[in-house]
């Protein structure tokens, strides 16, 4: 029996930025931006808060710290291309779910430089175990920015790429009896790029 992590129920789902990450988790977005306009300081206050963290914040975060701090969710850098380690990433997944953090990771791609296929063997090598029904990780999630949209090597399109990327790193869960939904993230100028197939 395969275990799911909790999604947000779209097979592949963009965002292009945290607060639009957790949308999700709302049933009642429109009610949201109702008691935003009356209440603010309320409304903000009751969305989910989290952060991204890479070796670029060091190895000495407090995680109970972020915890107590208000927020409730993470993704951490796991891997770029198919050339870079994050050398923080183990220690930010165990210390941030230990502290009670949900926590997901995820990959830089460079689709100008390598094939979707490469790029996602070399993030599930590198970030599969921590990718589990555990009920603390979040979705793995695909961070597209730079010079990703200078080309793409072994696909069509962008979207295609990321397609395929996704096909691979949902197949490589399967077969260790996870179901996922990968997050893309993308500036919201940057998503012009992406075509129909990649769903929001």
């Amino acid at each position: 029996m395969k275990s799911s992590i909790p999604s947000w129920g779209s097979p592949c789902f963009v965002f292009t930025s945290l607060r639009q990450a957790v949308r999700g988790w709302f049933v009642g977005v429109a009610l949201i931006a109702v008691g935003m306009a009356i209440l603010p300081e309320r409304a903000l206050a009751q969305r989910p808060l989290g952060i991204d963290v890479s070796s670029y914040q060091g190895s000495g975060i407090t995680w109970s710290s972020v915890k107590s701090s208000g927020r409730v969710f993470a993704w951490a850098k796991a891997t770029e291309g198919t050339g870079y380690i994050d050398a923080d990433f183990t220690i930010n997944e165990n210390n941030g779910k230990a502290a009670g953090v949900y926590i997901g990771a995820y990959h830089y791609a460079h689709p100008e430089l390598n094939t979707p296929a490469a790029e996602a063997s070399y993030f599930w090598n590198e970030a599969g175990s921590y990718i589990a029904a555990d009920g603390l990780t979040l979705m793995p999630m695909l961070d597209v920015e730079g010079s990703a949209f200078s080309g793409n090597v072994g696909a069509s399109s962008l979207s295609d790429w990321i397609n395929q990327w996704c096909t691979d790193v949902v197949q490589d869960a399967a077969n260790n009896g996870v179901n996922i939904k990968p997050v893309i993230y993308i500036s919201a100028c940057n998503a012009c790029y992406l075509n129909s197939t990649v769903t929001e």
